[in-house]
């Protein structure tokens, strides 16, 4: 017997479970500081991702793979007591995605389409420049992280993570609402003709 489908998730569940980690952090760093904030991060983090794929019901590869990365710097961090390396996991992270997806792009690939394909429906041209300029806006993520750990402390950096790293996709995104309108392909129809 097949299970049934999970019911679609509502966006405001969603938000909230992305959003806790973050208030974890913000919390724990303006309390105790950065470094003692890490651990508790890490532990939200894993919770929410755990509470996102039982609710889902399916593997969300780019978030198991921000989440490791939040264990791997957080451990990092407290192994060593520098926040440095949790500062460091927004560098990193937003490097490596950026790149994967332009030599992936170069290499002839729309590492994308696999990601979003179900959500969006784009014709070979619309793939190309939404792959590109995600990984552009993911290269700047990574410049804007270097800037601003070096200018702020780590409570600031704390309330950045929140204020500034949180909402910029949701904006990117949002920015990128017209190449998607122009992209984008008539629905397919269920119904032979």
């Amino acid at each position: 017997m097949d299970k049934p489908a999970p019911a679609p998730l509502s966006p405001g569940l969603k938000f909230a479970l992305e959003l806790g980690p973050l208030l974890v952090l913000v919390a724990v760093t303006l309390k105790a500081g950065l470094v003692t904030a890490a651990a508790p991060f890490a532990v939200a983090s894993v919770i929410a991702t755990a509470v996102l794929y039982r609710l889902q019901r399916k593997v969300n590869w780019l978030l198991i793979a921000s989440t490791l990365a939040v264990v791997t710097f957080a451990a990092l961090t407290w192994w060593f007591d520098d926040a440095t390396f949790l500062k460091l996991k927004v560098t990193f992270a937003s490097a490596a995605i950026g790149l994967a997806l332009l030599i992936g792009q170069a290499l002839g690939k729309q590492p994308l389409r696999s990601l979003f394909d179900s959500a969006l429906q784009l014709d070979d041209e619309g793939w190309r420049k939404f792959t590109r300029r995600f990984g552009v806006f993911f290269l700047f993520m990574a410049a804007t992280n270097e800037v601003v750990r070096r200018m702020v402390s780590d409570e600031g950096y704390a309330v950045a993570k929140l204020a500034v790293f949180f909402p910029l996709p949701l904006v990117f995104m949002l920015t990128q609402l017209p190449l998607l309108k122009r992209h984008a392909l008539e629905p397919r129809d269920g119904a032979g003709s």
